[in-house]
């Protein structure tokens, strides 16, 4: 017993010494002391740089996307996860996001289908009869919050009503950056608030709450800071300069639309769905339903032109010289430049003080 070394218990031997002593534990705690190049740290790093690349070059975000999602699934390959569990969890990440998925798309037919109809043009010929030069950057705002509301979008809001009072603005000498303020502002109310927004959507899906009730507590909330807004856009209306002019093609819509009341048909549909809580989904398909028939039966579209419309986005055709609201839909396709090359006309003016 004496001539004989004592050994540790099985029971307490540490972790990762076998039966040949500690000599074994003692060179891997030395390989595991080690430093390894931080794997995630080099990951992030490609993505950021490949998502700058695409931002500097203008190429498509889509291709810095694709370029994370193989970095992060081979990350999770290094990891040790199996292909099988990796392609599950981007399954799992799909699955999470498929009402986002769902509701983009509809997004796009809509925009495009909203202006093929003469929807926008409707609006946005009638809503500028409303604008009063004195009170020039509050009718910005409340505009532009009127126009996000209904389409969801803040994109498809700038590149109708915004590029056409930035025309306003420019051509009456006002504060641009005062009107692109009052643009940014009131096209961003609705693409946080409005019930077919992908924001909105997007927040619903991954808190896993109701659109409906968020919206609620969203208007409770932002009651304060919106009438303030207004507050401080009448004041920057008042003291700003008092000629205005507007762009001749908004005067001209009735040249290349038909503008009856028919052509608000896709806007109530999603105003009244939406004021008994329809579900965001159906709102749209009966409102992008009820565009189509819009556009067969009171514009005169061909139904292969209207399917083009919903899949690839809204092409003016040749005889409608007016485009502001140019293509959109899945394929979305932002064109709002070309608006800017129509001559403008005064409306209205008073006097200087």
């Amino acid at each position: 017993m004496c001539g004989k070394s004592r050994q540790p218990s099985p029971s307490r031997r540490p972790a990762g010494i076998d039966k040949r002593g500690m000599a074994w534990n003692h060179v891997l705690l030395i390989h595991t002391d080690a430093k390894e190049p931080d794997v995630k740290a080099i990951v992030l790093s490609v993505f950021l740089g490949g998502l700058a690349v695409c931002v500097l070059t203008g190429a498509s975000v889509l291709w810095a996307l694709l370029l994370g999602l193989a970095c992060f699934a081979g990350y999770a390959l290094r990891q040790g996860h199996a292909p099988r569990d990796v392609a599950l969890m981007l399954w799992s990440g799909v699955r999470s996001v498929r009402n986002i998925l769902i509701i983009f798309g509809l997004i796009g037919m809509l925009t495009a289908v909203w202006r093929a109809s003469g929807t926008l043009p409707f609006i946005i010929h009638h809503t500028l009869q409303w604008v009063d030069p004195a009170y020039f950057i509050l009718w910005v705002f409340l505009l532009c919050c009127l126009l996000s509301l209904l389409l969801g979008t803040a994109f498809g809001s700038v590149s109708t009503l915004g590029v056409i009072f930035m025309m306003l603005a420019r051509s009456a000498g006002l504060d641009e950056l005062a009107t692109a303020g009052a643009i940014m502002s009131g096209i961003y109310v609705g693409d946080r608030c409005s019930p077919v927004s992908s924001s909105a959507a997007l927040v619903c899906a991954l808190t896993n709450t109701n659109i409906y009730a968020n919206m609620r507590r969203m208007w409770t909330t932002s009651a304060l800071p919106f009438a303030l807004t207004c507050a401080g856009y009448l004041a920057l209306s008042l003291s700003g300069p008092a000629r205005l002019a507007a762009p001749d093609a908004a005067g001209q819509m009735d040249r290349f639309f038909i503008l009856s009341g028919w052509t608000l048909l896709p806007a109530a549909c999603i105003v009244v769905l939406s004021l008994f809580r329809v579900d965001v989904k159906q709102a749209m398909f009966w409102s992008i339903l009820a565009g189509g028939a819009v556009c067969l039966t009171v514009q005169g579209m061909e139904p292969g032109e209207l399917f083009a419309c919903l899949a690839f986005g809204y092409t003016p055709r040749p005889e409608r010289k007016y485009s502001p609201e140019a293509a959109s839909g899945p394929c979305f396709r932002w064109r709002a430049s070309s608006c800017c090359r129509r001559p403008i006309r005064a409306f209205s003016t008073r006097p200087t003080s």
